[in-house]
């Protein structure tokens, strides 16, 4: 690959360059034809130009399907020093240094996901790598096995993404004074060690991801400053600690900010409360494969956002009534199988909302399905095993078939015929065990 400066070249020459640039991709689709000729290349599609100077200031040519880039990035990309925005991703890129960089004084953006960084050996050993005024970096998926330390003088970073690498290591303290971070993604990594008290200083920060690494110890309660968090993803790691001094300390002021909370297969005890119901904006909550116990208090009807609950494999046990359920108008996905509920509700009861998706394994249903399924219109995926149901399936539950793609009644008290439901859009359907 070649590396064209176009800016100083007149009007009529500056086609030139672009076509010989044109000339190292693959255009299967034939997408850049109007490329053509020696003219003013600022009418071409794709080429950006200045009102002003008329010197090209960008190629926008990433929906025009052409062949990857490949092999070695130059460091001659070192040498666009007024260069602001650099996006590398998609590609199959290698990277023998990265001292290129440090060139690119006046860069805000810089994404390298899938770059591999494998052999740049001085990626963790010089610390000015990356400028001062650096806003967003992506080096996900770039094969690196700890966090460079160059990235502490970004000190404007308000994104950074080191998603999906095999980062093994702390998560160093110096990350936690980047202060103007917003949105941190550290998951599918091998992190370990506790989270540090220190994550207090990110106060701007919105959308933190630390989904599945090997993250430990107990939750800070220094994380109830963080005021601005929206999404905290902290699935599939090892941290321990009882779930209501989570909701505890993130309620002190951001409960009404936050809108996704995964803390799920996690090694997270005791007992759900009250302040449960202070998260009046949460959309997704996943508590799962924890050993939550107790009941369920009923402040959960107050989270009205509220579209998908994951509660499954839990200890929870107790009675749920419609009072669980009395504003939770947009919820469309509930996963509670593997507890020890009971569900309390009338014959003649009408659900606030309308499900995509129920799960209520191991659950006390019966002896008969409830009445306000029929009145689940939406519903594609229904598992009820082992709710102690019996009898015969009644007539109305086949009626609302066609849209089902999923139903599992296994393991209960059934019996009788099943009708004749050809044309059904059913994947599956498990009666086994009755």
């Amino acid at each position: 690959m070649q590396i064209w400066d176009f800016g100083f070249l007149s009007k009529k020459m500056r086609g030139k360059p672009v076509m010989m640039f044109k000339q190292d991709l693959l255009d299967s689709s034939n997408r850049l034809s109007s490329w053509i000729g020696e003219g003013d290349c600022c009418f071409w599609p794709g080429v950006v130009c200045g009102n002003l100077t008329g010197h090209v200031h960008a190629l926008h040519l990433g929906d025009y399907y052409l062949g990857d880039f490949q092999g070695i990035i130059p460091h001659q990309l070192g040498n666009i020093y007024n260069l602001h925005f650099l996006d590398l991703h998609g590609n199959y890129f290698e990277v023998k240094s990265l001292q290129w960089i440090s060139g690119l004084s006046q860069l805000q953006h810089l994404d390298m996901s899938g770059v591999d960084l494998r052999e740049a050996s001085d990626l963790f050993q010089v610390t000015n790598i990356f400028p001062s005024l650096l806003e967003y970096l992506n080096m996900s998926d770039c094969r690196i096995y700890q966090i460079p330390f160059g990235i502490a003088n970004a000190s404007a970073l308000k994104v950074l993404n080191l998603e999906g690498n095999s980062i093994s290591s702390t998560i160093p303290k110096w990350l936690y004074s980047l202060s103007h971070l917003e949105s941190l993604f550290l998951s599918y990594n091998h992190l370990h060690g506790q989270i540090s008290s220190s994550i207090a200083n990110l106060t701007d920060i919105v959308n933190l991801d630390l989904f599945h690494n090997q993250l430990e110890g107990e939750h800070p309660t220094s994380m109830g400053n963080l005021c601005k968090l929206t999404v905290f993803d902290l699935s599939r790691n090892r941290v321990n600690g009882r779930i209501s001094e989570i909701f505890e300390s993130l309620s002190r002021c951001n409960s009404s900010q936050l809108e996704s909370l995964s803390l799920s297969n996690n090694n997270l005890s005791g007992l759900l409360t009250d302040e449960l119901g202070n998260f009046e904006k949460l959309r997704f909550l996943d508590l799962s494969s924890n050993s939550i116990s107790g009941s369920i208090p009923t402040s959960l009807g107050n989270l009205s956002s509220l579209e998908e609950l994951r509660i499954h494999n839990n200890s929870l046990k107790g009675v749920v009534s419609k009072v669980h359920f009395t504003n939770l108008k947009k919820l469309v996905k509930l996963y509670t199988k593997n507890n020890l509920l009971t569900l309390e509700t009338s014959r003649d009861w009408h659900p606030p909302f309308q499900l995509r998706v129920l799960f209520l394994d191991s659950w006390y249903l019966g002896p008969e399905l409830p009445l306000w399924f029929q009145r689940q219109t939406q519903l594609q995926y229904l598992s009820m095993v082992n709710t102690r149901i019996s009898g015969t399936i009644p007539t109305w539950f086949w009626n609302f078939s066609s849209q089902l793609r999923f139903v599992d009644l296994s393991h209960n008290q059934l019996y009788g015929e099943v009708p004749n439901i050809v044309g059904a859009p059913l994947d599956i359907i498990d009666l086994s065990s009755n």
